[in-house]
């Protein structure tokens, strides 16, 4: 259970002074030598020396700082905060600590790309307009603007813009950020999990020599025997096929007709009538040879 806990922790929620895998730590702007940030979304301070309120020196050991979640009055998840030395946006701290030369507008925000206000790696993060966040919410179905004709025109636009412009997109299948060109054009899914998929896929029309019951004659054989991806043995498969088409030719059912009229006069299309004048042609035949 501990474990399961553990792999469902987002990565602000680890207190572990450990290191994650990949996980790069660099000074928070402002505040070299005492706090750093993380490329996974974490915030340390650093071990220090620092004086107590009496004068006498103290140490200060190593320690990831916690995050607490910001809501909105109506109980909307805004974002994470932190402490250090005030209290600060958890995204705008990592985002400047590792692009100290980007600058804001007073209408420009850090935006999460996967729109998950939790997931602050610096992947995750991006500097935009306030607009432009906004459009891209309106696509992922999250009500920030009154949804009128003009609104979403106007978020359409703006989401077009970004993610024309955009040079990474995270998988929806592994949830990996990777480079654009890493996507097939108009998919949301990247070229390593569409290979996956279909190596996948591929295992299952192998045949790996287990044994299988046919749910038909319930017969016991190897999986050879089966058409591929199929419950039913090939023996019984044609003995079907021979039954329907025995029947089909008795009857002069609609399978017998048109394979008649493919072969003898290559017909692609049947309407009622074609079928019906075939009909009375197979039938005048089989009367003439009777006779």
């Amino acid at each position: 259970m501990q474990y399961l806990k553990l792999k469902q922790m987002k990565n602000y929620e680890n207190l572990d002074i450990e290191d994650l895998e990949n996980e790069v730590w660099i000074d928070i702007l402002g505040y070299d030598g005492i706090y750093q940030a993380s490329s996974l979304g974490r915030v340390k301070s650093l071990r220090r020396e620092v004086n107590t309120r009496w004068g006498t020196p103290r140490i200060i050991e190593d320690r990831i700082l916690k995050q607490n979640i910001i809501k909105a009055e109506n109980g909307r998840v805004d974002g994470l905060i932190v402490w250090v030395d005030k209290t600060l946006s958890s995204a705008r701290v990592i985002f400047k600590a590792f692009y100290p030369e980007v600058d804001f507008m007073e209408n420009e925000c850090v935006m999460h790309i996967n729109k998950d206000v939790l997931d602050n790696r610096i992947e995750n993060l991006a500097k935009a307009t306030r607009e432009v966040s906004k459009g891209v919410d309106m696509v992922k179905s999250v009500r920030t603007i009154i949804a009128t004709p003009k609104n979403l025109q106007v978020a359409k636009e703006l989401n077009k813009l970004y993610f024309d412009n955009r040079t990474h997109k995270q998988c929806s299948k592994c949830n990996k950020v990777d480079s654009v060109l890493s996507f097939p054009k108009g998919r949301s899914v990247c070229q390593n999990c569409i290979n996956n998929y279909v190596i996948e896929k591929r295992k299952k029309y192998q045949h790996t020599g287990n044994e299988k019951k046919c749910n038909k004659c319930f017969s016991v054989k190897i999986d050879s025997e089966f058409p591929k991806l199929n419950n039913t043995c090939t023996d019984c498969h044609k003995k079907a096929l021979k039954k329907y088409q025995k029947e089909q030719r008795e009857k002069l059912g609609d399978y017998y007709v048109k394979q008649y009229g493919k072969y003898n006069y290559g017909y692609k299309y049947f309407t009622e009538e074609l079928l019906k004048s075939l009909r009375v042609e197979i039938q005048l035949k089989r009367d003439r040879q009777k006779n």
